[in-house]
C-alpha cells in the first residue's frame, strides 16, 4: 500500500484535503520522477520513499495553523503531502520546469515563488508569522542555505532568524 492510501487510511481528517486536486490513484514516485529530468548543475535529488516523507511529515509536526517554506519542492512529492496540512505552503523552486510540475498541484494553500532562496527575504513571506521550514537540500549547498535562514553565529539580529519556528532539513 502508497503512503498516501495508507495514510488515508489511518488519518480521514484531512482539514484542507478538499481544495487540493491532488492524484487520488496510488502515488509511484518513482514512476514520476522519471518523466523529469534532474539538472546536475542544481544538485537536485528526488526524495521517492513514502515512508522518508511520512517521517518528515511526523517530526515536522505540520498543523492547520502552520506556515510551511519547503525549500527547493522540486516535482512536489513532500509538497503534495503538506498541503494537506499546512494553513500555507510557500515553495522556493529555482528550476521553471520543476515550477511547470507544481502548479499541475493546483491548491488553494500553495503558493509558488520562481526564485533561488538565498535570494529570497524569508522574512516577507509569511507577513509576519511564524514558519516551518522544510527542505531536502543538495549537500553542496548545505552551507549556505542555513547562513540564510538563521545568518552567522554572531548575526543574532538576523531578520529571517526571527520568523522561523523550526527548521527540518534532508540533506
Amino acid at each position: 500500500m502508497s503512503f498516501y492510501n495508507s495514510h488515508f487510511i489511518q488519518n480521514k481528517n484531512f482539514k484542507h484535503f478538499p481544495i487540493c486536486i491532488i492524484m487520488n490513484t496510488m502515488m509511484d514516485y518513482l514512476q514520476r520522477a522519471k518523466f523529469f529530468r534532474t539538472k546536475k548543475r542544481l544538485g537536485q535529488n528526488f526524495l521517492v520513499n513514502p515512508e522518508v516523507i511520512e517521517d518528515i511529515l511526523d517530526y515536522a509536526q505540520i498543523s492547520k495553523d502552520d506556515i510551511v517554506l519547503e525549500i527547493g519542492p522540486g516535482v512536489g512529492f513532500v509538497t503534495e503531502q503538506l498541503v494537506k496540512y499546512a494553513k500555507k505552503v510557500i515553495a522556493v523552486e529555482l528550476d521553471e520546469e520543476a515550477i511547470k510540475e507544481l502548479k499541475k498541484l493546483e491548491c488553494d494553500n500553495l503558493e509558488l515563488i520562481h526564485n533561488d532562496i538565498l535570494k529570497t527575504d524569508i522574512s516577507e513571506l509569511s507577513g509576519g508569522e511564524k514558519i516551518k521550514v522544510v527542505a531536502n537540500i543538495p549537500y553542496y549547498i548545505t552551507s549556505p542555505i542555513i547562513a540564510h535562514l538563521l545568518g552567522e553565529i554572531d548575526d543574532l539580529a538576523n531578520k529571517n532568524r526571527a520568523v522561523i519556528e523550526d527548521i527540518i532539513l534532508m540533506v
